[in-house]
């Protein structure tokens, strides 16, 4: 049988048992040297029925580099290095500019192609921050994989401000969404749980009682989140204050999670996103609101209080500290200009 068909895979590999498993493209193309580099490496290269390439790119196209970067993500999925809803992201936007770029050859690919593209994505700025990102992962992919020699991305600049896109919510917010929904109720708790532990819905939503551990005989909340979806991130520990305790105990719970639906199930994402705007409706308070403006908010309240950036990245999970510049510049700039007019005899400059 031809080596680019089939190649029997013996035991002490770590999948486990016999397995044939078919090679990409034929032998001597960088399709088929990646995964059989990958193969012999112990790699389970196999992809999911649903992941595989639906058609076949030419060797050295940008579309081959989409199919091979693909596959590596759902090896990364497996190995817990990289998160389902990061390769879902990831995923869908290589999707929508593969039709065009899928035959064009990496070695003519330059940065103008790539400004050219950004420019696409000028309504949606954070989108187009996103699509940067994701191109430059798998053009460092293809350099790694020898595809490719260059990132032509590089020197190319996002199209927007680096923001999360969610508005903040204030002081005020808080009280109004409180008094519309006192303690015992299923939003009290909600808002109550956001602002203490500063999560995002994917995390809030799993939080329960297996999440409340005891440190040192104190009471914490701790979890990895799940975006990051990285075996070495750090896991996040939160200490359980009263004002979240007396929440919890006010309220009716689930045995897996804290929050739970009408029909006592735990939320999705989506739907509690969707609850959380109707809480807000009802609050009075506009639909620009949303559940991860509590997160930066609780981000810019902590940076007022002169909290340092690394007690601030312990909350909200970062590891990067040019993420927390989302909720400290602002609050930067206007200590700065407060310490500054202060220093000034504005009297005598006024005349």
């Amino acid at each position: 049988m031809h080596l680019a068909e089939k190649i029997l895979l013996p035991q002490p590999l770590t999948f486990g048992g016999d397995y044939r498993i078919t090679l990409p493209g034929q032998p001597g193309e960088k399709v088929f040297v990646v995964a059989y580099r990958r193969l012999m490496a112990g790699q389970d290269i196999r992809p999911h029925q649903l992941d595989k390439p639906r058609f076949r790119h030419v060797d050295g196209t940008f579309g081959q580099l989409a199919d091979l970067y693909l596959t590596h993500m759902h090896e990364q999925i497996a190995a817990k290095t990289l998160s389902p809803a990061t390769v879902k992201q990831r995923s869908n936007l290589i999707g929508g500019i593969l039709p065009r770029l899928q035959d064009g050859h990496l070695a003519s690919l330059e940065a103008r192609h790539i400004k050219a593209l950004m420019k696409e994505f000028q309504k949606t700025p954070h989108q187009a921050n996103n699509l940067l990102k994701t191109i430059r992962a798998m053009f460092r992919f293809g350099i790694d994989e020898d595809l490719m020699s260059n990132d032509p991305s590089t020197g190319v600049k996002s199209n927007s401000k680096v923001t999360d896109g969610f508005a903040c919510w204030t002081r005020d917010d808080v009280r109004t969404f409180h008094q519309k929904h006192p303690v015992g109720t299923k939003a009290n708790l909600a808002l109550t749980l956001l602002i203490v532990t500063a999560c995002r819905r994917s995390d809030l939503v799993l939080l329960g009682p297996r999440n409340i551990e005891d440190v040192d005989g104190q009471p914490y909340i701790s979890l990895v989140q799940e975006k990051t979806g990285y075996l070495d991130r750090a896991r996040v520990q939160i200490p359980l204050v009263k004002l979240l305790a007396d929440a919890i105990a006010a309220t009716t719970t689930g045995d897996e999670t804290f929050l739970i639906s009408d029909y006592g199930k735990p939320f999705s994402k989506n739907g509690f996103g969707n609850r959380f705007k109707t809480w807000c409706r009802e609050a009075g308070l506009g639909d620009h609101l949303a559940a991860h403006g509590v997160r930066k908010a609780v981000g810019v309240i902590l940076a007022e209080a002169g909290r340092s950036q690394y007690e601030i990245m312990s909350i909200h999970g970062h590891s990067d500290p040019a993420t927390i510049k989302i909720y400290t510049a602002t609050v930067e700039r206007r200590k700065l200009a407060e310490t500054g007019l202060g220093r000034l005899d504005l009297g005598k400059i006024m005349g």
